[in-house]
Protein backbone atom coordinates (compact mmCIF):
# COMPACT_ATOMS: atom_id res chain seq x y z
CA UNK A 1 0.00 0.00 0.00
CA UNK A 2 3.14 2.43 0.74
CA UNK A 3 4.47 1.65 -2.47
CA UNK A 4 1.47 2.18 -4.64
CA UNK A 5 0.58 5.72 -2.65
CA UNK A 6 4.42 6.68 -3.11
CA UNK A 7 4.09 5.75 -7.29
CA UNK A 8 0.55 7.78 -7.26
CA UNK A 9 2.69 11.46 -5.60
CA UNK A 10 5.16 10.07 -8.35
CA UNK A 11 2.83 10.17 -10.95
CA UNK A 12 1.25 13.71 -10.15
CA UNK A 13 4.15 15.28 -9.23
CA UNK A 14 5.26 14.50 -13.09
CA UNK A 15 2.34 15.51 -14.35
CA UNK A 16 1.47 18.50 -12.74
CA UNK A 17 5.33 19.28 -14.19
CA UNK A 18 4.38 18.60 -17.79
CA UNK A 19 1.01 20.65 -17.18
CA UNK A 20 3.32 23.32 -16.80
CA UNK A 21 5.53 23.02 -19.60
CA UNK A 22 2.63 23.25 -21.73
CA UNK A 23 0.69 26.06 -20.28
CA UNK A 24 3.36 28.72 -21.18
CA UNK A 25 2.31 29.79 -24.47
CA UNK A 26 3.94 30.32 -28.05
CA UNK A 27 4.88 26.25 -27.54
CA UNK A 28 8.00 27.20 -25.02
CA UNK A 29 8.75 25.26 -21.88
CA UNK A 30 9.17 28.33 -18.98
CA UNK A 31 11.90 26.41 -17.41
CA UNK A 32 14.09 26.48 -20.50
CA UNK A 33 15.92 29.25 -22.05
CA UNK A 34 13.87 31.82 -23.88
CA UNK A 35 13.92 34.65 -25.65
CA UNK A 36 11.12 37.46 -26.21
CA UNK A 37 11.09 39.91 -28.89
CA UNK A 38 8.31 42.66 -27.95
CA UNK A 39 7.43 45.11 -30.74
CA UNK A 40 6.37 48.00 -28.95
CA UNK A 41 7.43 50.29 -31.62
CA UNK A 42 5.19 51.82 -34.36
CA UNK A 43 6.92 50.10 -37.40
CA UNK A 44 6.62 45.96 -38.58
CA UNK A 45 9.43 44.64 -38.50
CA UNK A 46 10.68 41.78 -40.75
CA UNK A 47 12.70 38.18 -40.81
CA UNK A 48 13.88 39.01 -37.69
CA UNK A 49 16.79 36.15 -36.30
CA UNK A 50 18.87 35.72 -33.22
CA UNK A 51 21.45 33.13 -33.16
CA UNK A 52 19.75 31.31 -36.48
CA UNK A 53 16.41 31.55 -34.28
CA UNK A 54 13.86 33.03 -36.65
CA UNK A 55 11.23 34.75 -34.73
CA UNK A 56 7.54 35.85 -36.29
CA UNK A 57 3.77 35.75 -34.98
CA UNK A 58 2.64 36.16 -38.90
CA UNK A 59 4.64 33.71 -40.94
CA UNK A 60 3.29 34.36 -44.09
CA UNK A 61 4.80 38.07 -43.90
CA UNK A 62 7.22 36.46 -41.65
CA UNK A 63 7.06 39.30 -39.32
CA UNK A 64 6.13 41.11 -35.83
CA UNK A 65 3.24 43.52 -35.97
CA UNK A 66 3.35 46.64 -33.88
CA UNK A 67 2.05 45.56 -30.32
CA UNK A 68 2.62 42.19 -30.62
CA UNK A 69 5.62 39.78 -29.19
CA UNK A 70 6.81 36.58 -30.05
CA UNK A 71 8.83 34.11 -27.23
CA UNK A 72 10.84 31.32 -28.82
CA UNK A 73 13.09 28.44 -27.29
CA UNK A 74 16.60 29.80 -28.31
CA UNK A 75 20.33 28.41 -27.14
CA UNK A 76 22.32 30.08 -24.81
CA UNK A 77 24.96 32.65 -25.79
CA UNK A 78 24.99 36.41 -27.06
CA UNK A 79 24.53 38.27 -30.61
CA UNK A 80 22.80 40.87 -32.48
CA UNK A 81 19.42 40.85 -33.56
CA UNK A 82 19.34 40.77 -36.99
CA UNK A 83 16.09 42.77 -38.99
CA UNK A 84 14.51 44.26 -41.97
CA UNK A 85 12.44 47.29 -41.01
CA UNK A 86 9.08 47.11 -43.89
CA UNK A 87 8.09 50.60 -44.34
CA UNK A 88 11.31 52.77 -45.08
CA UNK A 89 12.91 49.73 -45.68
CA UNK A 90 16.39 49.09 -43.98
CA UNK A 91 18.65 45.98 -43.26
CA UNK A 92 19.86 46.30 -39.72
CA UNK A 93 20.63 45.30 -36.63
CA UNK A 94 20.16 46.05 -32.93
CA UNK A 95 23.38 48.44 -31.90
CA UNK A 96 23.91 46.29 -28.27
CA UNK A 97 24.08 42.16 -28.33
CA UNK A 98 21.33 40.67 -26.09
CA UNK A 99 22.88 37.73 -24.03
CA UNK A 100 20.39 34.78 -23.06
CA UNK A 101 22.11 32.65 -20.17
CA UNK A 102 21.47 28.93 -19.90
CA UNK A 103 17.80 28.80 -18.30
CA UNK A 104 17.17 32.41 -18.87
CA UNK A 105 14.01 34.11 -20.20
CA UNK A 106 15.44 37.62 -22.15
CA UNK A 107 13.06 40.05 -23.04
CA UNK A 108 13.72 42.25 -25.68
CA UNK A 109 11.57 45.42 -26.71
CA UNK A 110 11.73 47.44 -29.88
CA UNK A 111 10.40 51.07 -29.84
CA UNK A 112 10.84 53.69 -31.83
CA UNK A 113 13.80 55.02 -29.77
CA UNK A 114 15.72 51.84 -29.99
CA UNK A 115 18.90 52.05 -31.57
CA UNK A 116 20.27 50.24 -34.75
CA UNK A 117 22.81 49.68 -37.17
CA UNK A 118 22.42 49.20 -41.03
CA UNK A 119 24.21 46.00 -41.38
CA UNK A 120 25.85 47.34 -45.28
CA UNK A 121 26.84 50.09 -43.63
CA UNK A 122 27.87 49.72 -39.90
CA UNK A 123 28.87 53.95 -40.01
CA UNK A 124 25.20 54.61 -40.40
CA UNK A 125 23.32 54.15 -37.42
CA UNK A 126 20.33 55.76 -34.90
CA UNK A 127 16.84 54.90 -33.75
CA UNK A 128 14.61 52.05 -35.33
CA UNK A 129 11.81 55.69 -36.01
CA UNK A 130 14.49 57.81 -38.10
CA UNK A 131 17.63 55.95 -39.42
CA UNK A 132 17.38 56.57 -43.39
CA UNK A 133 19.11 53.76 -45.20
CA UNK A 134 22.40 54.74 -47.13
CA UNK A 135 23.11 52.04 -49.23
CA UNK A 136 22.41 52.97 -53.08
CA UNK A 137 23.81 49.97 -54.39
CA UNK A 138 23.85 46.07 -52.87
CA UNK A 139 25.29 42.88 -54.77
CA UNK A 140 26.03 40.15 -52.73
CA UNK A 141 25.88 37.41 -55.50
CA UNK A 142 24.03 35.04 -53.67
CA UNK A 143 20.47 36.02 -55.28
CA UNK A 144 19.38 36.97 -59.14
CA UNK A 145 21.66 38.86 -61.05
CA UNK A 146 21.67 42.39 -60.58
CA UNK A 147 20.30 44.87 -63.36
CA UNK A 148 23.83 46.35 -64.42
CA UNK A 149 24.32 48.30 -67.45
CA UNK A 150 25.91 45.83 -69.26
CA UNK A 151 27.48 42.21 -69.13
CA UNK A 152 29.78 40.97 -71.95
CA UNK A 153 31.36 38.23 -72.97
CA UNK A 154 31.01 35.91 -69.64
CA UNK A 155 29.87 37.89 -66.60
CA UNK A 156 27.76 35.41 -63.91
CA UNK A 157 27.43 34.09 -60.57
CA UNK A 158 29.31 31.02 -59.89
CA UNK A 159 29.93 28.67 -56.77
CA UNK A 160 32.28 25.98 -58.45
CA UNK A 161 33.97 25.50 -61.93
CA UNK A 162 30.52 23.61 -63.45
CA UNK A 163 29.30 27.07 -63.48
CA UNK A 164 31.88 29.08 -65.90
CA UNK A 165 32.63 26.28 -67.76
CA UNK A 166 32.00 26.39 -71.56
CA UNK A 167 30.77 23.84 -74.00
CA UNK A 168 34.78 23.69 -75.56
CA UNK A 169 35.94 21.93 -72.20
CA UNK A 170 35.24 20.46 -69.01
CA UNK A 171 37.98 20.23 -67.33
CA UNK A 172 38.67 21.49 -63.88
CA UNK A 173 42.33 22.73 -64.89
CA UNK A 174 41.43 24.42 -67.46
CA UNK A 175 39.54 26.86 -65.17
CA UNK A 176 41.76 28.49 -63.32
CA UNK A 177 39.51 31.37 -60.60
CA UNK A 178 39.32 31.51 -56.66
CA UNK A 179 36.48 29.61 -54.63
CA UNK A 180 34.07 32.15 -52.84
CA UNK A 181 34.75 33.28 -49.50
CA UNK A 182 31.75 35.70 -49.06
CA UNK A 183 28.92 33.37 -48.90
CA UNK A 184 28.15 31.00 -51.32
CA UNK A 185 28.66 32.29 -54.69
CA UNK A 186 30.95 35.08 -56.22
CA UNK A 187 30.60 36.97 -59.69
CA UNK A 188 33.04 35.41 -62.35
CA UNK A 189 34.49 38.36 -65.66
CA UNK A 190 36.35 36.47 -67.87
CA UNK A 191 36.85 33.62 -69.96
CA UNK A 192 37.10 34.85 -72.85
CA UNK A 193 39.24 37.39 -75.20
CA UNK A 194 37.37 40.70 -73.26
CA UNK A 195 34.86 40.24 -70.84
CA UNK A 196 33.40 43.46 -68.65
CA UNK A 197 31.11 44.07 -66.20
CA UNK A 198 29.09 47.65 -66.19
CA UNK A 199 27.78 49.67 -63.84
CA UNK A 200 25.93 53.18 -64.41
CA UNK A 201 24.53 54.55 -61.29
CA UNK A 202 23.39 58.03 -60.91
CA UNK A 203 24.44 59.47 -57.15
CA UNK A 204 22.34 62.44 -55.98
CA UNK A 205 25.38 63.29 -53.25
CA UNK A 206 28.96 61.71 -52.20
CA UNK A 207 29.16 58.27 -51.62
CA UNK A 208 31.68 55.30 -51.03
CA UNK A 209 32.22 51.94 -53.00
CA UNK A 210 33.15 48.77 -51.20
CA UNK A 211 33.79 45.48 -52.87
CA UNK A 212 35.91 41.92 -52.62
CA UNK A 213 37.73 41.09 -55.72
CA UNK A 214 40.31 38.04 -56.39
CA UNK A 215 41.73 37.62 -59.83
CA UNK A 216 44.17 34.50 -61.54
CA UNK A 217 46.24 36.33 -64.06
CA UNK A 218 45.89 35.08 -68.01
CA UNK A 219 48.31 36.48 -70.88
CA UNK A 220 46.25 39.98 -70.18
CA UNK A 221 45.43 42.48 -68.15
CA UNK A 222 42.70 43.21 -65.72
CA UNK A 223 41.56 46.34 -64.27
CA UNK A 224 39.07 48.90 -62.82
CA UNK A 225 38.00 52.10 -64.69
CA UNK A 226 35.82 54.79 -62.69
CA UNK A 227 34.42 57.39 -65.23
CA UNK A 228 36.90 55.99 -68.04
CA UNK A 229 39.87 56.39 -65.92
CA UNK A 230 42.03 53.54 -64.78
CA UNK A 231 41.26 53.29 -60.76
CA UNK A 232 43.39 49.54 -60.32
CA UNK A 233 45.49 46.89 -62.77
CA UNK A 234 45.84 44.08 -61.27
CA UNK A 235 48.89 42.40 -63.24
CA UNK A 236 49.30 39.64 -60.80
CA UNK A 237 47.32 36.85 -58.48
CA UNK A 238 45.32 37.96 -55.70
CA UNK A 239 43.47 35.64 -53.61
CA UNK A 240 40.74 37.70 -52.61
CA UNK A 241 41.37 41.22 -50.99
CA UNK A 242 38.79 44.87 -50.66
CA UNK A 243 39.05 47.85 -52.05
CA UNK A 244 37.00 51.17 -50.69
CA UNK A 245 37.15 54.21 -52.95
CA UNK A 246 35.00 57.56 -52.90
CA UNK A 247 32.27 58.40 -55.77
CA UNK A 248 31.45 61.50 -56.60
CA UNK A 249 28.25 62.97 -56.58
CA UNK A 250 26.59 62.59 -60.38
CA UNK A 251 26.55 60.04 -62.87
CA UNK A 252 29.37 57.45 -62.25
CA UNK A 253 30.75 54.57 -64.70
CA UNK A 254 32.31 51.72 -62.87
CA UNK A 255 34.05 49.07 -65.43
CA UNK A 256 35.88 45.66 -64.41
CA UNK A 257 37.40 44.17 -67.50
CA UNK A 258 39.35 41.41 -68.25
CA UNK A 259 41.47 40.72 -71.17
CA UNK A 260 43.09 37.46 -72.76
CA UNK A 261 40.58 35.68 -69.89
CA UNK A 262 41.09 32.54 -72.84
CA UNK A 263 44.79 32.17 -73.48
CA UNK A 264 46.31 28.72 -74.91
CA UNK A 265 42.73 26.63 -74.48
CA UNK A 266 42.91 27.51 -70.43
CA UNK A 267 40.44 30.06 -68.87
CA UNK A 268 41.08 32.77 -66.25
CA UNK A 269 38.88 35.17 -64.26
CA UNK A 270 38.51 38.08 -62.52
CA UNK A 271 36.15 37.52 -59.42
CA UNK A 272 34.32 40.39 -57.28
CA UNK A 273 31.85 40.31 -54.37
CA UNK A 274 30.03 42.58 -51.88
CA UNK A 275 29.64 45.23 -54.22
CA UNK A 276 28.21 47.99 -52.19
CA UNK A 277 27.58 52.19 -52.61
CA UNK A 278 26.70 53.65 -49.82
CA UNK A 279 26.08 57.79 -49.23
CA UNK A 280 28.58 59.16 -47.09
CA UNK A 281 27.22 62.80 -46.60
Amino acid sequence: MKKLFIVLITFALVFAGCEEEADNGNNTNISSTTLKINNQSFTEITDVIWQNVSFANNWYENSIKPGTNVTYTVPAGAGYIFFKRKSNPIIARTGEMVVVETGGNIEFTFTDNTVIVEVNNPNNNGTLGVLQSTVVWWDDAEGEVQPYYERRSFVGYYRTYSDVTSSISYFYSYYHFHSPIRGQKAIAVGGTNTALLHLKITLERNARLSFWYANVRGNGSTVFKINGVTNRTWSTSVNWASITVDLQAGENDLIWEKTDGQYNGEYYYLSLDDILIYYTE
